[in-house]
């Protein structure tokens, strides 16, 4: 079909595309989901990330600052994974 010059295919992008997908219709279905923060989520993981590099280049140091960071505003699973490399750091 790409070589049949009477097929006129169309631009994919030449309409923007649409994401909604009607969810405000059923606000039941929503109900019992809590509101969940992706950016904030995915910023204590990278800080995470970061503390263990530090700590795998023995300058705890830069890590100490990272992870009470992350132990104060983090969630709980985040939270506790940086308090155990703080007191792991401080023995």
């Amino acid at each position: 079909m790409k070589d049949d010059p009477l097929h006129e295919q169309a631009d994919p992008d030449a309409n923007p595309l649409n994401l909604e997908v009607g969810l405000d219709d059923y606000p039941e279905m929503l109900a019992s989901i809590a509101e969940y923060d992706v950016d904030t989520a995915g910023e204590y993981a990278s800080k995470l990330d970061l503390a263990k590099a530090y700590l795998e280049m023995n300058d705890s140091e830069g890590a100490v600052g990272l992870l009470e960071d992350i132990a104060k505003n983090a969630e709980q699973a985040l939270k506790d994974e940086a308090k155990k490399l703080l007191s792991s750091i401080k023995m």
